[in-house]
């Protein structure tokens, strides 16, 4: 987990927004990191990861009026803020340049 060859993914950022601002949409979370609401389909597969490995949960009913919200799972939370600090600074330099965030690869864990 976390940096893969000194690269931060999409993963990553993911991760570090949820335990930031827990609750976030898939349409936030998209906007927070490739500023536009059609990127939620950009970051759905990454979300799925993180659903997969155990890292957050969603709560919610996926419908208009209350759609999928992100949360840290409680036990990874307290890990990620031990190891997140790096990974922050990096992260918030990559969000405020816009700078492209690598896509995951399909093999990634």
């Amino acid at each position: 987990m976390g940096m893969q060859n000194g690269e931060i993914t999409q993963v990553d950022v993911l991760r570090f927004l949820i335990a930031k601002a827990p609750g976030r949409t898939a349409v936030q979370l998209a906007v927070a990191i490739y500023a536009e609401k059609s990127a939620k389909q950009r970051i759905s597969t990454s979300l799925d990861i993180l659903l997969a490995r155990g890292e957050v949960e969603r709560r919610g009913r996926g419908v208009r009026q209350a759609p999928f919200r992100y949360y840290p799972k409680e036990s990874r939370a307290a890990e990620n803020a031990q190891s997140g600090t790096a990974i922050s600074r990096t992260i918030l330099t990559q969000i405020k340049g816009r700078r492209s965030i690598p896509e995951p690869r399909a093999n990634e864990d």
